[in-house]
């Protein structure tokens, strides 16, 4: 069980140790993924962690790890590298980079273990002359001028002993590997260069001289030095100590390069490259610039590019420079694998065969199998093409799908056509389900859901016996469709519906209306004068189990009632207009969550939100006229239940919260209700009280929110225009009181707990998160940092670091409930509930 983080892990040395955790479950159950961009790896055992590693502090970068799983990592590889021109700036930007990084994993992480990839470059192979060390290198061989390497070893050997830590350091040379994006894999290079040779007709010379063509280098493919370095960091041989790692014996490019132009199907020039006089360990000669080539044919790659369905950025970002001086060298670029002989390293690999051709094959690379292919054939190993293409190319469609979606085009530009709509329409404009005019029905198209409350719609699409089809002589089309419904509706409607048009531009929407399958369930609906009687409620055995499950599911996030007196008032209140209202709610929300079948309609079993319709129906039927009679703290207890029930429906009524927080012009505001906050009454049970406090947490939330809107959304200046302007001092005010709520939340409520709950506890907590985090990305949104800015301010950084975190909790908390415990619809969100109020 244990956790590592992979610094640069969408780089070419990051994916590949990353693919190497990957193929040890068993041991590596959590992956921590630092860089810029999401590694291509799909796991759930990946987080991916997206932070500035150079201008953050060493605090926000912990803070990130942390928010991203890594508390409890033990192992840590490091891989970040950021390109500089200027030698001066390179040491200093990557020592930055690498010591934020250090102290973030000593301040967030239990980090025991830390593994540095740093290089040949090390021993002076970069530069040549009197930096180079007696070679074949050996890991002890000592230091010659400035080296970004050595600052950054330094510091890890320091930080180690500082704060106890095991470091490994690993030395390869040049790296082979794929990371699409990432150009800085020799292999890559070389491949872009031979097929454009390919492609252009050029000939495919080795850049540098016929002497450091047949020099032999050491290569280190990224997969084989990812194996190392896991295999060295927990071996206690390796603890603290540096290492080369290479694929095991040093080729020269006078084996590698006629190997590659066979691949490519290239004919070598001859001579491959010239015998030019150099001056041996010293210079770095170049003979053949593929730099000064590619300068020469840029306007020429575009056309590879298509071709190929290569990035667009190809050419543009290959390391040419690079590959000039990697292949000019007049030293040979070998180290000692002794050391790492000496801890238990015996493998070795063919630097051809398992680095360079394994990077060229697309298919063979995913699947990690030999190619066998010569460019541009098939592989026998993987059926597919050779080439150095993206891994998900783009699909293209077939001419006659484009036809059709032409033809389609046309004719539903002609429904908007002033002249008339051709009701000779294609196959393709009909509707799935066709149109009865005899009958009138209607149909739904189907849309996938797995939401609880939208209860099998597709078998209620297929099979529409599910909800009510009026009879012949029942008038349909009876909505209106409001002052933006304009001809080119109107005219749809007419095609698909056969309505004329008259009828639909001269109706009104009654002002009050029910659907038509509630009407059938429910006939005679409105009888407010009629009293209840006990038949109304049923046997008092289903009565009382109804209001049981209605305390246990309900109420615990709803506390509108006090159970131990609501259920003392029912032998003697039932019959009241109020109280029997009330009751009948009451029950007719557990006969719903009860999920017991013998409450839904007969023939309709399969449609459990309609479970206690029948106690629903004599409410609705049976309760006061609110126009015409005031309404007792009673009656507005039962609309609210009422409402809950309605909420249940085929589609929950999500809209409602949306109006209530974020779109309706409010009635009253917070500040004109001058009430106490919810507090337990008696001696209600411990889910009860935990109920109260939930609520009593959730409207200061609220308030908090709508301190929020009104601030920093406020959608219409004021009539005499003493509009007040939003500043810094505002947003603190604002974060100050959101978190002054938070530090005085109740322990057992408390967001950033999660100690052994229950899920009933779970539930509570998960709905003050989800509130918590949707206020803070509405407290920040507006300040977001717009991109086409050069120079964003701190403000907006820190909003988008804000808003980014807010999301990712979110998700996680959702995830948790829904996917995991699939709490999401046991209990009602009573916030979510009074909306409408």
């Amino acid at each position: 069980m244990t956790t590592a983080i992979v610094f640069g892990a969408s780089g070419i040395s990051g994916i590949s140790l990353i693919d190497t955790l990957l193929e040890d479950p068993a041991k590596w159950t959590k992956i921590v993924a630092v860089s810029r961009r999401p590694p291509p790896q799909k796991s759930e055992k990946i987080s991916h962690v997206s932070v500035d590693l150079l201008n953050s502090t060493p605090d926000e970068i912990a803070g990130s790890l942390v928010k991203g799983g890594a508390g409890n990592a033990t192992h840590a590889f490091f891989f970040s590298y950021i390109a500089k021109e200027n030698e001066d700036d390179l040491i200093n930007t990557n020592y930055k980079l690498f010591s934020n990084s250090v102290e973030a994993l000593y301040k967030g992480t239990t980090v025991q273990a830390f593994l540095l990839q740093t290089g040949y470059k090390y021993y002076g192979a970069f530069v040549g002359g009197d930096a180079l060390q007696p070679y074949p290198w050996v890991e002890n061989s000592g230091r010659s001028g400035k080296n970004f390497y050595y600052q950054q070893e330094d510091y890890l050997k320091a930080a180690a002993e500082k704060y106890n830590w095991k470091w490994v350091v690993a030395r390869p040379n040049f790296i082979t590997g794929v990371s699409l994006g990432n150009f800085m894999s020799i292999a890559t290079t070389v491949a872009l260069y031979a097929v454009a040779c390919n492609e252009l007709n050029t000939p495919f010379y080795f850049p540098g001289s016929k002497y450091s063509y047949n020099l032999q280098y050491d290569h280190s493919n990224a997969k084989n030095n990812a194996e190392f370095e896991v295999f060295a960091l927990d071996n206690p041989k390796a603890a603290n100590r540096a290492f080369n790692i290479q694929d095991g014996k040093p080729s020269s490019f006078a084996v590698l390069w006629p190997k590659i132009a066979k691949y490519f199907g290239i004919v070598l020039p001859d001579p491959v490259t010239e015998d030019v006089e150099v001056n041996r360990h010293k210079d770095v000669k170049t003979v053949h610039s593929v730099q000064k080539w590619a300068e020469e044919n840029k306007d020429k790659f575009g056309g590879i590019i298509k071709k190929y369905n290569l990035d667009p950025q190809a050419y543009e970002h290959a390391t040419w420079a690079f590959l000039d001086g990697a292949t000019s060298r007049t030293w040979p670029d070998q180290g000692s694998l002794d050391a790492a002989r000496e801890i238990g390293w015996n493998k070795s690999i063919d630097s051809y065969e398992d680095g360079y051709k394994a990077a060229f094959c697309d298919s063979c690379r995913r699947k990690k199998t030999r190619c066998d292919g010569v460019f541009p054939n098939k592989c026998s190993n993987c059926k597919d093409n050779c080439t150095y293409n993206d891994t998900e190319p783009k699909k293209m469609y077939k001419v006659s799908y484009v036809e059709e979606l032409k033809a389609t085009l046309a004719q539903c530009q002609a429904l908007l056509d002033n002249s008339s709509i051709s009701h000779n329409t294609d196959d393709s404009l009909k509707r799935k389900h066709s149109i009865s005019t005899s009958d009138n029905s209607r149909t739904t198209d189907i849309i996938p859901s797995t939401d609880y409350c939208d209860l099998y719609d597709e078998e209620l699409a297929r099979n529409i016996n599910g909800l009510y089809i009026p009879s012949d002589d029942v008038r349909t089309g009876n909505r209106n469709f409001g002052k933006a419904s304009m001809r080119g509706l109107f005219e749809r409607i007419t095609f698909y519906t056969g309505m004329a048009s008259d009828a639909l531009t001269h109706q009104r929407r009654f002002d009050f209306w029910v659907e038509d399958w509630e009407k059938e369930l429910s006939s005679n609906l409105d009888s407010h004068n009629t009293d209840y009687t006990d038949e109304d409620f049923g046997s008092d055995e289903v009565l009382y189990h109804l209001v049981d499950v209605y305390f246990r599911m309900v109420n615990v996030t709803l506390p509108l009632l006090n159970e131990t007196r609501f259920k003392a008032n029912i032998p003697s209140r039932k019959l009241e207009k109020e109280f029997g209202s009330v009751l009948l709610m009451v029950c007719a929300l557990g006969a719903i969550f009860s999920g017991d079948k013998s409450f839904v309609i007969a023939e309709k079993e399969h449609l459990q939100f309609l479970a206690g319709f029948d106690y629903y129906k004599v409410a609705r039927k049976k309760m006061k006229d609110f126009f015409i009679t005031p309404a007792t703290l009673e009656d507005v207890q039962a609309l609210i239940l009422l409402q809950v029930y309605v909420d249940q429906g085929v589609h929950t009524k999500s809209s409602w919260m949306i109006h209530a927080c974020f779109g309706k012009p409010l009635l009253l505001k917070d500040e004109d209700i001058y009430l106490e906050l919810p507090q337990p009454y008696g001696n209600e049970d411990a889910h009860g009280n935990m109920g109260v406090f939930y609520m009593s947490e959730m409207i200061k939330l609220c308030k908090i929110h709508g301190q929020v809107m009104q601030k920093v959304y406020k959608y219409r200046k004021s009539i005499d225009c003493d509009d007040h302007v939003l500043t810094m001092t505002d947003i603190a005010s604002l974060h100050s009181k959101l978190h002054a709520w938070l530090d005085q939340m109740p322990d057992f409520l408390h967001i950033c707990k999660d100690d052994n709950e229950t899920d009933f506890i779970m539930q509570l907590r998960s709905n003050l998160r989800l509130a918590y985090y949707t206020i803070q990305i509405f407290m920040y949104k507006p300040f977001l940092p717009n991109p086409t800015l050069r120079n964003p301010s701190n403000f907006q950084f820190t909003s988008l670091l804000i808003c980014a975190n807010a999301s990712r909790s979110i998700i996680g908390n959702c995830k948790e409930v829904v996917l995991k415990r699939n709490l999401n619809k046991i209990y009602v969100d009573s916030m979510m509930d009074w909306g409408m109020l």
